[in-house]
């Protein structure tokens, strides 16, 4: 697959307050971008051009920083071309932009979609059929799962079923011809597309009469053969709100999903416990699995962290603090005698009052930037 597209302009609006630290394709989950997951997918998939779709503004000149400099994804992956286009518009509709760029057949995901894909079972699963072309979903973490062949008439064939199709949601990759995208964006009278409300591969599937009954209810243009790459052993989480971005961190630290923390740089300190080589804990604290602490992070006496705590780098823990069922990104400062449970906070903050359910971050209007600045409540996200 020669070209890969990632669509990198989501706001992240679900996740206020984070947003306004980090544009959504930065966020950090288990220490490492949500943007380099999907890089790594792709570099997986032998793309060699890969076309970051950006929002034009302060995120883009970020995400083109990331890139160019703070993780050296250009200058370590020679054989890796990143094209960067700005577009006004980040959905799926408004890729005409692209359309006129690529001449062949790539693979287009989303920032905020992590997956793990067989792709080489799903390709013997398709050529095997015969089928025009083969089209898959899978639930958040894989375990609803269903799948449909298509013949050239457009009738579809169920060939995979796992609970019910109501509760589908996020293929997360396309694999298609540009041909074929062109065909969804500006249906004529000899291929028309009847895919309800939302693009099935990154909303909820449409509740068309094409799933439920196995009659044409779409033809798809002969030259444009694809498939999505889904299959049942794929998870594919989407971490666009507080309760998903927190469970997504707890599951890859419990290693209930294949998809296991990045831990280059990290000693396995015990059985799902992870400190960076550059972390200094003290010989007092105590650390219950499973947790992740990241570079340069510092836990004073009489801490306890854990179960099911990540920090980020240039962390700083006092003593006898509690952290349990936390997420802290870069910079975070909880002082002495502070317990946090169930929350995530943002880059610089320094957190003086205890908490429990809420997100953190640092309010702009305010002068003093290191405090505790804004406290936004949620239910449990647990």
């Amino acid at each position: 697959i020669p070209v890969g597209v990632i669509l990198t302009a989501g706001l992240g609006q679900r996740l206020y307050p984070l947003n306004q630290c980090r544009p959504k394709a930065l966020m950090p989950l288990c220490n490492q971008r949500l943007l380099d997951y999907q890089i790594d997918t792709m570099r997986a998939l032998g793309v060699n051009t890969l076309i970051l779709q950006m929002r034009p503004g302060r995120a883009a000149r970020q995400i083109q920083a990331h890139i160019d400099q703070h993780d050296g994804h250009a200058a370590a992956d020679s054989q890796l071309r990143f094209v960067f286009l700005l577009d006004q518009q980040p959905e799926l509709f408004g890729m005409t932009q692209l359309l006129a760029m690529i001449t062949t057949h790539f693979a287009l995901t989303s920032c905020d979609r992590l997956c793990r894909f067989p792709l080489d079972k799903l390709r013997r699963r398709h050529f095997g059929s015969a089928a025009h072309c083969t089209y898959a979903l899978a639930s958040g973490l894989g375990e609803q799962v269903a799948g449909w062949f298509c013949d050239e008439s457009g009738r579809m064939t169920r060939y995979a079923k796992q609970g019910g199709a109501g509760s589908l949601e996020h293929a997360g990759l396309l694999l298609a011809s540009p041909h074929h995208i062109e065909q969804m964006l500006f249906p004529t009278a000899d291929y028309p597309f009847d895919f309800g409300d939302d693009p099935p591969w990154f909303g909820y599937p449409p509740q068309s009469a094409m799933f439920w009954s196995h009659v044409p209810a779409f033809r798809v243009n002969p030259a444009a053969r694809w498939f999505a790459a889904m299959a049942p052993e794929v998870m594919a989480v989407d971490v666009g709100t507080p309760a998903r971005y927190l469970q997504t961190h707890f599951q890859m630290l419990r290693e209930d999903v294949p998809l296991p923390p990045p831990t280059a740089g990290y000693a396995r300190r015990e059985a799902r416990g992870w400190v960076h080589e550059t972390a200094g804990i003290s010989a007092t604290a105590r650390l219950y699995p499973p947790y992740m602490i990241g570079p340069n992070t510092t836990i004073a006496a009489g801490a306890e962290i854990g179960p099911l705590v990540v920090i980020g780098k240039d962390g700083v823990v006092g003593r006898n603090a509690g952290i349990r069922h936390t997420i802290l990104w870069d910079h975070v400062t909880v002082n002495d005698h502070i317990t946090l449970d169930g929350s995530v906070v943002a880059d610089h903050v320094t957190v003086s009052q205890s908490a429990r359910h809420v997100l953190l971050s640092r309010h702009r209007d305010l002068q003093k930037t290191d405090e505790l600045l804004q406290s936004t409540t949620k239910g449990p996200v647990s």
